[in-house]
């Protein structure tokens, strides 16, 4: 009895967020899954035409969503050419993600309050032409692949070319530039390795990983 009273509270909490960031996704030409929850509301500019976002996601925006002081609002912002997939199960609090070539986020990762992703410099690193003073040059960009099962901590920057490995965790606060291993532990500035996941702190999410890679062989 109880559980069923909590589950219709929550059911009631998240429908406002759920019909209006869902439309809005859907109107920015995002392809969404079924079970879509959602708080607060998502910043959204999609200039692609191929992201969407997988089954059973939740995105949160807004203190009232993740009250910890990490970032106001989730900000969705994929530019021309550009391509953003969320996997399935994923969940994300007040996150900033710019994609200007591709950013990937796999099956169950978790991404924290404030956490910024970026597949692109933004700006030229010559100064000159920062400045206006050279003929202006497209900045550079990598693809981003966080991979699943990952957790990314509050705060944290990740930043183009990154690529996260399975499972592996990324601590509050850290800057990512380059290639984590699966079921590593990284965090600081620039990141750094801290420890291997020993096997016994798994779970069973190897035995999950391998029945999606048979189900994806099967659909193939």
């Amino acid at each position: 009895m109880r559980e069923g009273v909590k589950g219709m509270l929550k059911g009631i909490y998240f429908f406002p967020g759920k019909c209006y960031n869902g439309l809005r996704l859907r109107m920015h030409k995002f392809r969404v899954g079924k079970k879509f929850s959602s708080t607060g509301r998502i910043a959204i500019i999609n200039h692609g035409n191929k992201s969407r976002i997988g089954e059973d996601v939740t995105i949160h925006s807004g203190w009232r969503a993740n009250p910890i002081g990490c970032g106001s609002r989730t900000i969705l912002r994929v530019l021309r050419g550009g391509t953003l997939e969320i996997g399935n199960h994923v969940g994300m609090s007040n996150v900033a993600i710019t994609c200007r070539e591709r950013v990937v986020i796999d099956d169950y990762a978790l991404i924290g309050s404030g956490v910024k992703i970026y597949d692109t410099d933004f700006h030229s690193l010559d100064p000159a032409v920062r400045m206006r003073l050279a003929p202006k040059v497209p900045a550079k960009s990598r693809a981003v692949h966080i991979g699943a099962f990952s957790f990314i901590g509050a705060g944290s920057f990740i930043l183009k070319g990154s690529q996260i490995g399975v499972g592996s965790i990324i601590g509050a606060g850290s800057v990512v530039a380059g290639k984590i291993p699966d079921w590593q532990i990284w965090a600081g500035n620039p990141a750094r390795f801290i420890r291997e996941i020993p096997v016994e702190e798994r779970g069973n999410v190897e035995a999950i990983l391998e029945k999606l890679e048979n189900e994806a062989d099967a659909n193939a």
